[in-house]
């Protein structure tokens, strides 16, 4: 980061001013906040907090997200509405109250990171309508990402298969992944700020694939 102004919610504050206090460096400056995403309330008042310490939005990344794994015939009705509220709904939401700003200045970047369909569309839908106010919206696919979640995900299936977790990347992961290894948080960091950049400025309504090679396959 080098001058830029950064603001990061999380449902819970301790994480985001963390993060916030490892990028607030140099010339950059990161704020924390908590946020409920799936409360659109809470979510237009973090945003109102945001551009009243840091200024208007300039770019957007929409990457809120959570798991939970059960049989179909056992998964509970509300998990899944929520999934859709935090997953679908909510990048909805905060496009509604960022755009009308974005476009009267004629510049703006937003990036969503994708794990489902829905969200592909919202890209495409909203790239096409900001396209002649200097807007691009583009989705961000990510293949498997050495994030605390993914961790999580490993050790389940270790227990579920009796395998070492040591031995899951290898057995279980490497397989389907040509480069045989799991992304790094910062080669999807690297690709979104490329995507927010004046080079990307001819990049709008794409689904970016960042996956070590799956989909190539």
């Amino acid at each position: 980061m080098q001058g830029d102004r950064v603001a990061i919610p999380d449902r819970d504050s301790a994480p985001a001013v963390a993060a916030a206090g490892a990028l607030g460096t140099g010339r950059a400056v990161a704020r924390g906040c908590a946020c409920d995403v799936a409360s659109e309330a809470r979510l237009q008042a973090a945003l109102d907090e945001a551009v009243a310490d840091l200024g208007p939005v300039d770019g957007l990344v929409s990457h809120a997200g959570f798991q939970h794994v059960a049989p179909l015939e056992s998964f509970p009705t509300e998990v899944f509405r929520r999934m859709l509220d935090v997953m679908q709904v909510a990048p909805f939401v905060v496009l509604k109250h960022v755009l009308p700003s974005a476009t009267p200045r004629g510049w703006g970047r937003v990036i969503h990171m994708a794990s489902i369909n829905g969200l592909v569309g919202l890209t495409k839908v909203t790239a096409l309508e900001a396209a002649p106010y200097g807007v691009t919206v583009n989705a961000l696919c990510p293949g498997k990402v050495d994030t605390t979640l993914v961790r999580g995900q490993l050790a389940d299936l270790a227990a579920r298969s009796g395998m070492p977790f040591e031995r899951v990347l290898e057995a279980v992961i490497h397989p389907f992944v040509p480069q045989r290894r799991l992304l790094a948080p910062e080669d999807l960091a690297a690709s979104a700020l490329f995507l927010t950049s004046e080079a990307a400025v001819g990049i709008s309504g794409q689904a970016v694939v960042t996956d070590s090679g799956y989909t190539a396959q």
